[in-house]
């Protein structure tokens, strides 16, 4: 379960049950940090896409759907940002945060909603997104943690 709570005018930061900062919402973008690699950034970046995406349409019902192809997703860099974009539409842009001695987090994403959404769309639509993103994080590790341990007893068939 993720906490969203305001952290001055227009900010708010995104707590996991913990008590950590998992991410915040400021000046219409929504933060997500937690991230290891650029290829793990760019497979969450296509998970929380479609579920700011369904936010977005459930909000403005003009909302133009897109469905991002996971297979031509990479960081684009367009002289300012990296982006993960499939060529056609840049979903998030990948920012390297400062690296804690504790983590191996190095990586964030972060979603630019469009200029009509509100404080209140952007808090919602932070809430689920956040919740995917931690449920995404959880099987990350999970299935890390069972290669390691494939790997630790030699057989790595029993990990699928």
């Amino acid at each position: 379960m993720v906490m969203i709570l305001e952290d001055g005018v227009n900010r708010h930061r995104l707590e996991d049950a913990e008590g950590k900062q998992v991410g915040s919402v400021r000046n219409g973008t929504i933060r997500l940090y937690g991230l290891t690699s650029k290829e793990d950034a760019i497979v969450a970046a296509m998970m929380v896409w479609e579920t700011l995406d369904a936010a977005l349409a459930r909000e403005f019902p003009g909302w133009p759907r897109y469905r991002p192809v996971l297979r031509r997703l990479r960081v684009l860099h367009d002289g300012a940002y990296d982006w993960i974009a499939d060529g056609l539409k840049p979903l998030a842009r990948l920012l390297r945060v400062p690296m804690d001695r504790a983590s191996d987090d190095r990586w964030a994403i972060e979603f630019v909603l469009p200029s009509y959404a509100s404080e209140g769309v952007a808090i919602s639509a932070a809430q689920i997104m956040a919740n995917v993103f931690e449920e995404y994080a959880r099987r990350r590790d999970r299935l890390a943690s069972e290669l390691d341990d494939a790997v630790m007893s030699g057989s790595t068939d029993e990990v699928a």
